[in-house]
């Protein structure tokens, strides 16, 4: 997936190489493709605010899939989230770069929303990490809303891959329980509805505000 920076002059993306990922970097009305990394993950997560940092996963010598800061200018490669049994991943910035969210592969098969503070280019522990969802169903796709107080992902905890959402408060933990925001299923066959209040589509997906 291609990743274009906050201003709108570059996009990164990674491309699959005999064997091995690679990622690269191009200013966005064209110009010469400059390598990022020549041996790193199958994604590149997400740019940082001036444009010369991303996030990328990074697969580790234990075979596990860990979370990099990669610097455009130096190639510098800096591992800043690792857990010791699960793959981590898709991690985003969020809007005031002191925290990032990201998704923890269990082994269950299930997975968890975590949030972890962004240590200025430094490891950060996973006792410093927040649990956002229990991890008792499969979670992905975490999204900061612009004012960095909600998480938006994608849960199955109803059976159904819909979107969640979970506020936080000053200190990034979970306010209060997630809540549906919107469901693509219907049951029975007929128009769905949850427990929050909202309006109903007939195409089958409801959307709470």
């Amino acid at each position: 997936m291609a990743r274009i920076s906050p201003d709108g002059s570059k996009i990164a993306f990674a491309e699959q190489r005999i064997g091995r990922y690679e990622h690269f970097y191009q200013p966005v009305p064209g110009g010469p493709i400059e390598v990022l990394c020549e041996d790193c993950g199958p994604v590149i997560s997400d740019w940082a605010r001036d444009g010369r940092k991303v996030l990328i996963d990074f697969v580790s010598p234990q075979k596990l899939l860990t979370i990099s800061l990669l610097k455009l200018d130096s190639h510098d490669r800096i591992q800043i989230l690792q857990h010791s049994r699960y793959n981590v991943m898709q991690a985003r910035f969020s809007p005031d770069e002191r925290s990032i969210a990201f998704v923890a592969r269990m082994d269950s098969g299930h997975s968890q929303i975590m949030i972890a503070p962004y240590q200025n280019e430094t490891r950060s522990p996973e006792s410093s990490w927040i649990a956002l969802t229990a991890g008792a169903s499969w979670e992905t796709a975490p999204q900061w809303s612009p004012d960095g107080r909600v998480i938006y992902f994608t849960s199955s905890r109803d059976g159904f891959r819909c979107i969640w959402a979970q506020r936080l408060d000053a200190s990034r933990k979970p306010a209060g329980a997630p809540f549906a925001l919107y469901h693509f299923h219907t049951r029975g066959g007929r128009r769905a509805w949850c427990r929050s209040t909202g309006w109903i589509c007939r195409s089958g997906a409801t959307r709470f505000s």
